[in-house]
């Protein structure tokens, strides 16, 4: 799928896990409750070491990537699951990475008068949502059978920017 990068397994367990634990204690971050999932959402001033870097192993895979100022943590409990949506292209730039952490998620992408397509994410592993694969299609992630977490990476556009 044009725009859609799959970089499995990039960090050894003690990294994921490291991201794990700081997403499950860290006291800078806003949790509240939505739908079963615990959000946690940070600004680059409230990013851990860890967050940096990830960021510079992101930069590495793809040179596109670089300059991100938002992260949303996402905390899914089996059977919990994202509706397919779309990323707003007035809040956010074109490259939106996600991050896998501790269990496989299946990656669906859905357009009218097309099949859906599934893409499996294995733990520890980053995507990139660009092109097509962010424009055309709308992703989502099925039910989840194992406890997962996320981190999806955007940057604000200069709109947003102004508005926040």
């Amino acid at each position: 799928m044009n725009g859609f990068y799959l970089f499995p397994k990039v960090f050894d367990q003690e990294f994921e896990q490291k991201l794990v634990n700081i997403i499950e204690t860290d006291y800078r971050f806003v949790r509240y409750i939505n739908n079963g999932k615990l959000f946690y959402q940070m600004e680059p001033k409230d990013f851990p070491e860890e967050w940096r870097i990830l960021l510079e192993l992101v930069a590495k895979l793809h040179n596109s990537c670089f300059g991100f100022d938002y992260s949303l943590q996402l905390k899914y409990e089996p059977g919990i699951y994202f509706r397919a949506h779309y990323d707003s292209k007035h809040r956010w730039e074109e490259f939106i990475v996600g991050v896998n952490l501790k269990s496989e998620a299946e990656l669906y992408f859905t357009k009218k008068g097309c099949e859906t397509i599934i893409k499996k994410i294995p733990p520890a592993s980053i995507y990139i949502l660009s092109g097509d694969s962010r424009y055309k299609w709308r992703h989502g992630i099925k039910k989840v059978k194992d406890v997962r977490y996320s981190i999806t990476l955007r940057k604000k556009t200069q709109l947003e920017k102004k508005n926040t």
